[in-house]
């Protein structure tokens, strides 16, 4: 067994004033064999770069949504985890979340994906907390579903 990676993540909870969160459906890696999870937007902080600046370029490039850093939430929380891939490796990382509050469920314009994105990104959904946990859906990392429900 062995680790793969360690990655922090700047994350973001996306929220219409319908009460619903943007969520995306990913494998995660699929070099991985993990079975596709929904995440929220966001993903890794470039080296020195700081926190919400990455939550601000994460949201634009998985949405299309341009944001001043200075709209976001303070952090709303830090969600580390360790991910057993099925071989036996690992994974761990840190999720940075942080909240951000718009009035209309937008379409996400997917033009500004990485080639990756477009290869792991499955589907894309507005979800309403409770809707999510009752579903039976995966979902990463642990403990996202209790802060959606903690901020819807």
């Amino acid at each position: 067994m062995s680790l793969i990676r360690h990655r922090e993540t700047a994350r973001i909870l996306l929220q219409a004033e319908s009460g619903r969160f943007l969520l995306m459906l990913s494998h995660w890696s699929p070099e991985s064999g993990l079975e596709p999870r929904w995440v929220s937007p966001g993903g890794g902080i470039e080296p020195g770069e700081e926190l919400l600046l990455a939550a601000s370029r994460e949201l634009f490039e998985e949405t299309g949504l341009k944001v001043e850093a200075s709209q976001f939430s303070p952090k709303l929380a830090e969600l580390e985890f360790v991910q057993p891939w099925p071989n036996g490796d690992f994974e761990t990382g840190v999720a940075h979340f942080f909240k951000l509050q718009i009035q209309e469920e937008i379409e996400v314009d997917r033009s500004f994906w990485t080639t990756e994105e477009h290869r792991d990104i499955l589907e894309v959904r507005w979800w309403e907390p409770k809707s999510l946990i009752e579903s039976g859906e995966r979902y990463g990392p642990p403990g996202l579903a209790d802060l959606l429900v903690e901020q819807g």
